[in-house]
């Protein structure tokens, strides 16, 4: 059994107030908090509600801090069966 989470990630790391003043993430907020605060490495990360205008730099960002996390940029539509 694989273990997963759903995290959104709203807006490109150069947006950090704006994300943290509206309670969203960036890719380096989301990837630090998981570094800080989960003790484990067998989880499927899933990523969604990506702001369409930042989709580009949001994907290389979650590229760049993404480490050793197994991740899925989630596409509009798609259906996860957990």
């Amino acid at each position: 059994t694989i273990t997963s989470a759903v995290f959104e990630c709203s807006f490109p790391s150069n947006m950090e107030k704006l994300a943290f003043d509206s309670k969203h993430l960036t890719p380096k907020l989301l990837f630090e908090a998981l570094d800080k605060d989960l003790k484990r490495d067998d989880i499927k990360l899933y990523i969604n509600h990506i702001k369409p205008l930042y989709i580009e730099t949001i994907r290389s960002e979650i590229e760049q801090y993404k480490g050793e996390w197994n991740v899925e940029i989630l596409k509009d539509g798609r259906k996860i069966h957990f």
